[in-house]
């Protein structure tokens, strides 16, 4: 009765090899089709596993890199980000998020990557291995910019009509202007004739013709209101001038606003865009708000993407502009204000936007960063605004956040980090 026993037992085994390997393989072809970067680590940082996501991203073959030192690949990393990742995660036993690293390959390509370092327990006595796993982010980021630009144009598109009248007022003014220019230089010009005339005769001694040329000047010079003109024209050129200053800054600020953008981080003036996003959304808010800026001079330059910033100020302020336009329809007696002002604090560059409007109770403040969430009728908003806002000014390592109660109106608070070297009073 032993023999069948054993090979009974021998055929078990060799079921549970075969199934052990059949679960292997698809253990690594599950991990090999992961779009997302896998690399495992043991506790000496030598690659373990490399999948294909990583092999196209850090542009080496699995067994290029497998049993080598990780960051010994020839990649160049950005700071010691990644490798303080590793450590820590080691050492808190606890995943690590590193949100966005620079990494240029051997062959001299940039990667932008999100990477979360997670630990893995040891075997026996070694050292904690760790899991890496990450996105190139350079994709997302050019997704994320198409679909910011697409909501500014969106925005635009429905402030087109505003500003159109925007610019068409202050161009009536000027050819309204230069309509009364040409007829008052006009008179003008037949008055000085009509004293060279005048001067001519004198020149010549002809008492006659100084006689009737005289009366001619008197005749012309009755018919031309010199004193009016003489007020009115200095007033006409202003108003000219001060037309044509604003079309320009229409026209600038739509340039600005338009633009596409590449996502550069830069250095740049955020009072600036401030101007630019109240001048083109005049037309939405000026028939039912007054809007103050009270912008501090000694605000820093802020580091960011400065297209991205705008399409969140022009989010805030058409927000705070459709909120008074509530509260003015619901209480026409009452005066829609906003209030957008900036100042240093601690840390930080603040941006705020205040509004009277009718505000929010905590349930609905709890949601409005929610994407697709809006109390907006159909068709008056998507609920994505405040969704990217917030994302972007995440992106920027600062936040967005609000206090409102019912009837009390609303304020937003944009604040973006102070970079090393700027102070409580401004840039170095």
């Amino acid at each position: 009765m032993k023999p069948p026993q054993a090979s009974t037992t021998g055929t078990a085994c060799d079921a549970a090899q075969r199934e052990m390997a059949l679960a292997a393989r698809d253990i690594e072809l599950l991990l090999g089709s992961i779009r997302s970067i896998l690399v495992t680590l043991d506790g000496q940082n030598r690659v373990r596993r490399f999948n294909a996501s990583a092999e196209a991203t850090f542009g080496m073959t699995a067994g290029a890199a497998t049993g080598r030192d990780f960051f010994d690949l020839g990649l160049v990393w950005e700071g010691p980000a990644v490798r303080h990742a590793l450590e820590e995660s080691r050492r808190a036993n606890t995943p690590m998020r590193v949100d966005e690293v620079r990494c240029r390959t051997a062959a001299g390509e940039e990667r932008l990557l999100g990477l979360t370092v997670n630990p893995v327990d040891p075997a026996g006595d070694e050292a904690p291995g760790a899991l890496i796993l990450g996105q190139d982010l350079g994709e997302i980021k050019a997704r994320e910019l198409k679909a910011i630009h697409e909501r500014r144009m969106q925005a635009i598109g429905r402030l087109a009509a505003g500003i159109a009248h925007e610019i068409n007022t202050p161009i009536q003014y000027v050819g309204y202007n230069a309509g009364f220019l040409d007829e008052a230089f006009t008179e003008l010009l037949t008055l000085l004739e009509a004293h060279g005339r005048l001067l001519a005769a004198v020149t010549d001694g002809d008492a006659a013709a100084v006689a009737g040329a005289a009366a001619e000047v008197r005749r012309v010079a009755g018919e031309t209101d010199v004193d009016y003109l003489r007020q009115e024209i200095p007033a006409a050129i202003a108003n000219t001038r001060k037309g044509i200053g604003q079309v320009a800054d229409i026209v600038r600020a739509m340039r600005q606003m338009s633009h596409p953008g590449t996502g550069e981080m830069l250095f740049f003036d955020v009072n600036a865009s401030v101007r630019d996003i109240v001048a083109v959304t005049r037309n939405a808010w000026k028939h039912v708000a007054e809007v103050t800026l009270d912008l501090s001079p000694e605000l820093p330059l802020v580091y960011g993407a400065p297209h991205e910033v705008s399409q969140v100020l022009l989010n805030v302020v058409l927000n705070a502009a459709q909120a008074v336009e509530e509260q003015v329809a619901a209480e026409p007696w009452r005066h829609g204000t906003i209030r957008v002002s900036s100042r240093l604090i601690p840390g930080f560059a603040e941006i705020a936007v205040a509004d009277n409007g009718p505000g929010m109770d905590e349930a609905v403040r709890g949601r409005i960063f929610d994407p697709f969430f809006t109390t907006k009728a159909v068709g008056k908003g998507t609920g994505q605004g405040l969704a990217i806002s917030h994302a972007v000014m995440t992106r920027h390592g600062g936040g967005i956040d609000c206090q409102s109660r019912p009837g009390e109106g609303t304020t937003f608070f944009l604040r973006f980090p102070l970079e090393d070297g700027q102070t409580q009073h401004g840039a170095t």
